[in-house]
């Protein structure tokens, strides 16, 4: 720890700090008011136009000219500006948030006399829409020599666009029309925006993105988006709403993927999905306006390819292949007419610029803003989860929150209200009460929800809920008890027999243990019990919660669950279904649990194995047990009198001591026979399933075989099970076509992760592998898989039907190859990724590690491990040792001593020198850094004390000592700033003393960094009278 007492002579470093104050200010406007003059005079400036459109930003002109009946032409001052609302508002500059009519009121004096008059002006919703006043938009013509036009031959719409504005142009077009007129591939848009003035600027905006979305559905569109990559030029890629393909990997990745035979990249932008792009960039300048064609989407109605520049330029991406995007493809526009939104993103400007020189085939006068009329009522339609066709059923006094609507309309703008009626349709209908949404019944009868939903053009649209309402309960059920639990025993929850008065209800159960956590309990037994396994000794709480489409309702009950001294075991251990005679495995650890009152306490269990059905012999080292039986094993695990049976594991013999037969590491064949590239099986008809022997790590899953043309079966299933019954996956391949082929991927119980029709042969090579919990296969599946809490695994393939002399080749298997002129090459070393920067004077737990070996048992974890500090000395660990040797279980902890990069090797050497070499992981480094702030104190001044002067008194700095853990005295900058009551900045860098010119009340502050970058502040006060 370093200290230094500072007596502020000027002899340390220091470091300028600059606090800024803002400050914001309010102004009000004067609202035009008095008595309504009749006005018979007339408003002649052209300032003024007849139309605008929504959001538009209108200027009120400062003057007008008003001819009057008697005095002529007058000039109008102090002009006001009334909303269709009727709200009145002085200023110059205002933005047109309402449709409807606006009137302008300006009065003229002469002669003594006052004179009013008033312009209106409607405002409409137009073919452009922008979402704010801060962006404007104009259509101008080559004619009028804009500069953003010289690309341009005729004219189109000059958008300024603002940091998170969009720009609509919502004029419907029928893409399928349009398709039909030009050979299916239609240009969505061409634009040129200006990204980069100044080379030595950043870019206004790094991403452009237009939308094409359905003129009925919003939530229904295509997405097209070019961004700027460093300086080489801008990227296109392109996707679906429909299509979140955020999962397969993250946003820094690139994927090689070739689509019908084109090379492209998976790349991932910031958006809402990933994207597929190819090619390089699209032509342009990213210094300048992008020219050769601006930016332009072409999109094939039909087949779904979207291509970027000309008709036949780069393809980036089809949204309708399933090769790409698996079940998520585009299906298309409700009735094929969709509009276009643009937006950017990534600004370092308050806007950029854009000429838009064609939409959807629209050019010139086309493209001009013009009133949108609108007869069409918004489409209502009730939330169909919390309803069905008969509505729903209420109990009188029991509060029911009305479920909400979707409503679809093209200029709907959240304009819905919902009423409730009694008697809904008669003579004798009424009105119900409805309190934000929430409405109670007080009597029985049937009620109708009436939702009126309104678009901007006054069309209303209406759906209605029925609700029938009865006295009765909303559930009925009996109250079943248990009168009594056994702590570390399973034991059976009664099902409670319940009904509603509306749809099925649904029955959670969940049991609060008696130091307040929850366990959820799911329904084990068909129709019956829950079951679950109280872990404290005390009293449950057993809760059912049951909820039907209206209502939710709980009943519990309390229930001891009492200590018998039972024994609870982890379950079935995790071990290979099959054993090789002669090899030796590690059995891992296995645990009983016994219950108390602060939860399960573990104890290891002993291990016993029976060999070919004999007895019982404990087994002495269960890391390396030996397997002798001849034909099976099983296994006891016991504590404290009380055992576990493991089922009976069949025995092989491999002569796994002599020459290996390696054919014979799959069982489950007919006959097999070896190649130079591959070991073929063969089957009987019937159906076959060919499993591995031999464990591996399950994240170093990998597998390579091939199917041979002329086999009669045509689907095909790779099963990868965790060891311990803890789940697994299933890759199934089924042919469809010479052509292609359909790749599902689910999880053992019939979870389906993934399933799409893929571009490919079902006969040929196919390539699997598993890493970091994603499946990938050779066809450019990607998929991520929920752990299974399983480190090991197994696996095998089943083949439904089979005739005789059906083979599958088996190629590789987890790196490990099969062929003829086989021998043992692969391993692999598996470790979780490492944390690799942490604060100094932590504790580093390395993560475990295991060496994975396709022809061996169990993976290894017996490896040597080398940590050296920054000094480059070997590190020791918590125990003292120093770490530059054989862990046998994995993981090693030591303490971050020094700041600096610390470098940890793994080394291995072969299985009992069947594999003669050393095997040297990659090493990888640690970074240690210090995240402690240096430490202030004021010598004989307390902090936040208070020191008194007069006004105008030179106050003498109190001395302070500072010191901090790692940086050196040389390294801390210091300095010493005077703030006032406001905490703002007088002075900083004062030395020795200050003079206080002002009464009032101040801070003197110490601030103190470390060379980390850690500081920390220390004041005390002063008041100047």
């Amino acid at each position: 720890m370093n200290s230094k007492k500072i007596g502020l002579q000027g002899k340390r470093r220091v470091a300028l700090a600059i606090l800024t104050l803002l400050l914001f200010a309010a102004a009000a406007a004067a609202v035009f008011g008095g008595v309504k003059p009749a006005y018979a005079n007339e408003i002649i400036s052209e300032k003024i136009l007849e139309e605008y459109s929504l959001n538009a930003r209108f200027t009120l002109p400062e003057t007008v000219d008003i001819r009057t009946e008697n005095d002529g032409v007058l000039t109008g001052k102090n002009g006001v500006l009334v909303f269709p609302n009727g709200t009145a508002r002085t200023g110059s500059v205002f933005s047109l948030t309402e449709v409807g009519e606006y009137k302008a009121i300006y009065r003229a004096e002469s002669g003594g006399k006052t004179y009013s008059a008033e312009k209106t002006f409607k405002v409409h919703t137009g073919s452009w829409v922008i979402s704010s006043s801060r962006t404007e938009a104009a259509y101008k013509t080559g004619a009028e020599g804009d500069a953003m036009f010289e690309n341009v031959s005729d004219a189109g719409i000059l958008v300024s666009l603002a940091d998170g504005d969009t720009f609509s142009f919502k004029i419907p077009v029928n893409v399928n029309e349009l398709a039909e007129e030009n050979g299916n591939l239609i240009n969505v848009i061409r634009a040129y925006p200006i990204i980069q003035q100044d080379p030595s600027l950043a870019p206004a905006a790094t991403t452009f993105t237009v939308k094409l979305v359905d003129y009925y559905d919003d939530a229904n569109y295509l997405e097209f988006t070019s961004w700027k990559d460093k300086t080489s030029g801008v990227y296109m890629s392109a996707g679906a709403g429909c299509q979140d393909l955020t999962a397969l990997d993250d946003t820094t990745s690139r994927k090689d993927f070739t689509y019908n035979g084109i090379s492209g990249t998976l790349r991932h932008i910031t958006r809402y999905s990933a994207s597929y792009t190819w090619g390089k960039y699209c032509y342009g300048n990213l210094n300048g306006i992008i020219r050769d064609g601006g930016i332009s989407f072409y999109y094939n109605v039909v087949n779904g390819e979207v291509r970027e520049g000309a008709k036949a330029a780069r393809f980036i991406t089809n949204v309708k292949s399933q090769a790409i995007y698996g079940e998520n493809t585009f299906k298309g526009f409700t009735t094929g007419e969709a509009y276009v939104v643009i937006e950017c993103k990534n600004y370092s400007s308050a806007s950029i610029d854009i000429c838009i020189a064609e939409i959807l085939g629209l050019k010139g006068e086309a493209l001009k803003n013009v009133a949108v009329k609108d007869d069409v009522s918004p489409t209502v339609k009730v939330d169909a989860e919390l309803t069905d066709e008969n509505g729903v059923y209420l109990s009188v006094g029991r509060s029911y929150v009305l479920p909400s609507v979707k409503v679809t309309d093209v200029n709907y703008a959240g304009d819905c209200s919902v009423r409730v009626y009694y008697n809904y349709g008669t003579e004798n209908v009424s009105e119900a009460k409805v309190t934000d949404g929430i409405f109670t019944p007080d009597k029985p009868g049937q009620y109708t929800a009436v939702y009126t939903a309104k678009d901007l053009f006054g069309n209303s649209g209406t759906a209605t809920l029925v609700m029938g309402v009865t006295r009765g309960n909303a559930f009925n059920y009996e109250k079943v008890a248990l009168e009594a639990l056994t702590a570390g025993e399973e034991c059976e929850i009664p099902a409670v027999s319940v009904t509603g008065i509306n749809k099925a209800v649904r029955t959670e159960v969940t049991a609060k243990e008696p130091a307040g956590g929850i366990i959820n309990i799911t329904d084990s037994l068909s129709g019956g019990a829950y079951r679950f396994v109280p872990e404290y000794v005390g009293e449950y709480e057993i809760i059912f919660n049951f909820t039907d489409n209206v209502y939710t309702e709980t009943y519990s009950y309390k229930v001891n669950a009492k200590d018998e001294g039972k024994v609870t075991f982890d379950g079935e251990p995790e071990l290979p279904s099959a054993f090789i005679k002669n090899a030796t495995y590690d059995l891992g650890d296995y645990s009983a649990y016994v219950a108390t009152e602060k939860g399960f306490v573990s104890h290891a269990c002993s291990v016993e194995a029976s060999s070919d059905g004999g007895e019982f012999v404990k087994v002495a080292n269960p890391y390396a047990y030996k397997v002798t039986a001849n034909e099976s094993v099983r296994f006891r695990f016991g504590y404290n009198g009380a055992y576990y049976l493991d089922k009976e594991r069949a025995i092989y013999d491999l002569d796994f001591e002599g020459t290996k037969r390696y054919g014979e590491y799959f069982y489950g064949y007919e006959s097999y026979a070896s190649e130079n590239t591959s070991i073929n099986y063969a089957f009987t008809s019937g159906g076959a399933t060919l499993n591995y022997i031999t464990p591996f790590a399950f994240n170093a899953f990998s597998v390579d075989f091939e199917i041979p043309a002329g086999v009669s079966y045509d689907e095909i299933s790779i099963c990868v099970n965790a060891l311990g019954g803890k789940g697994g996956y299933v890759l199934s391949y089924k042919r469809e076509t010479s052509s292609s082929v359909n790749v599902k991927i689910s999880s053992l119980s019939g979870t389906v992760y993934y399933s799409a029709t893929r571009n490919g042969a079902f006969y040929g090579v196919h390539s699997v592998a598993i890493n970091a919990n994603t499946l990938t296969t050779g066809e450019g599946v990607s998929v991520k898989l929920p752990a299974t809490g399983s480190e090991f695994a197994e696996f095998g393939f089943k083949i439904p039907t089979t005739a005789d002399g059906d083979v599958i080749k088996i190629k590789k298997v987890c790196g490990q190859a099969f062929s003829g002129r086989m021998r043992e090459t692969a391993i692999t070393l598996i470790y979780q990724k490492p944390v690799t920067t942490t604060y100094v004077g932590s504790t580093y737990v390395m993560p475990k590690f295991t060496v994975s070996n396709a022809l061996y048992p169990m993976s290894e974890r017996a490896l040597k491990i080398t940590v050296k500090l920054p000094s480059g000395d070997v590190a020791e660990d918590v125990n003292g040792e120093f770490i530059n040797k054989v862990y046998a279980n994995g993981g090693v902890s030591f303490k971050l001593a020094e700041i600096g990069t610390y470098t940890a090797t793994f080394e291995y050497t072969g299985y009992s020198g069947s594999i003669n070499g050393r095997f040297v992981n990659n090493r990888y480094m640690i970074t240690a850094f210090d995240n402690v702030a240096p430490e202030i104190t004021f010598d004989g001044v307390n902090e936040n004390s208070l020191v008194k002067l007069r006004k105008g008194g030179t106050h003498k700095i109190k001395s302070f000592t500072v010191k901090d853990n790692y940086s050196s005295l040389e390294e801390l900058t210091v300095k010493v700033i005077v703030l006032d009551a406001k905490d703002n900045v007088i002075a900083w860098g004062v030395e020795e003393e200050f003079r206080f010119d002002k009464a009032g009340y101040y801070k003197v502050m110490v601030f103190c960094q470390d060379a980390d970058g850690n500081y920390s502040t220390a004041y005390y006060n002063v008041l100047a009278e």
